[in-house]
C-alpha cells in the first residue's frame, strides 16, 4: 500500500469445487474437491475484507474474477466498496459459461465497471505456444464478438458481449498500463535471481 505496488491476488475457486453433488470429475481428480477439512469459500472472503479494510489503498487485481462471475451483482458491490479492486478474466472457463448465461445482464455490467477489468488468459509454461494463442484468442472472441461457441468441460455455451471499443481498450490494455505503467521497468538480474532462491528454499 506504501508503495503502490500491485498486487495479483489468487483468493479461492469456483462455487462448485465445495459441493459434493455439484464437483466436476476433472477438478475432483486434480485434488479440487473442498470438503469440510477446508476453509470455507466465505471464511477466505471474509480475510480478505479485512486485509482490504486496513489497506483501502492497496493495490489489487483478483484473478479469475475473484470467483464471483456467477454474481454480478455482489461483484459490483464489492468493487463500489474497494475503489483500488480490480478483477481479471483469467479462465477458468466456468466464469465465462456463468457470465454466458444473460449476456445483456455481463455486457452492461462490463460497461459499467470497464475501467476495473483486466484481460487474462491464465496461459501456462505446460502449454504450447498454439493452444496458448487459441485460449488467448477465445478469450478475446468472447469479449469483442457476439459469437456464440463452445469451449471445453460441458459447462454450456458461451455468448460472446460483443464489446464497445471503448470499454475493450481499458480492459484489454489500458486499465494495466494505468496500474502498472505502459513499459516495462528496468530489472535487476541480481534482485530477481535472490527473490527466485527466496521462493525455491521455501517452496522446498
Amino acid at each position: 500500500e506504501a508503495t503502490g505496488f500491485p498486487l495479483l491476488w489468487h483468493v479461492n475457486d469456483p462455487e462448485e469445487f465445495w459441493d459434493p453433488a455439484k464437483v466436476p470429475d476433472w477438478a475432483r481428480k486434480a485434488g479440487w474437491f473442498y470438503d469440510g477439512s477446508y476453509v470455507k469459500k466465505e471464511t477466505l472472503y471474509a480475510e480478505v475484507e479485512r486485509v482490504l479494510g486496513r489497506h483501502p489503498k492497496l493495490k489489487v487485481i483478483f484473478a479469475h474474477f475473484y470467483f464471483l462471475s456467477a454474481d454480478l451483482r455482489r461483484a459490483a458491490v464489492f468493487l463500489d466498496a474497494h475503489p483500488n479492486v480490480h478483477l481479471d478474466l483469467a479462465p477458468g472457463w466456468e466464469l465465462f459459461y456463468n457470465m454466458s448465461r444473460d449476456p445483456a445482464a455481463t455486457r452492461a455490467f462490463f460497461v459499467t465497471y470497464a475501467d476495473r477489468i483486466l484481460y487474462g488468459t491464465d496461459i501456462a509454461n505446460t502449454q504450447t505456444p498454439a493452444s496458448a494463442r487459441r485460449l488467448a484468442a477465445d478469450v478475446l472472441r468472447w469479449l469483442a464478438t457476439r459469437d456464440v461457441f463452445r469451449k471445453e468441460r460441458g459447462y454450456g455455451v458461451l455468448r460472446g458481449l460483443g464489446l464497445p471499443r471503448s470499454a475493450l481498450a481499458k480492459i484489454l490494455h489500458g486499465n494495466f498500463e494505468r496500474i502498472a505503467g505502459a513499459s516495462p521497468r528496468a530489472l535487476r538480474l541480481d534482485l530477481a535471481r535472490d527473490e527466485c532462491e527466496r521462493i525455491a528454499a521455501e517452496t522446498d
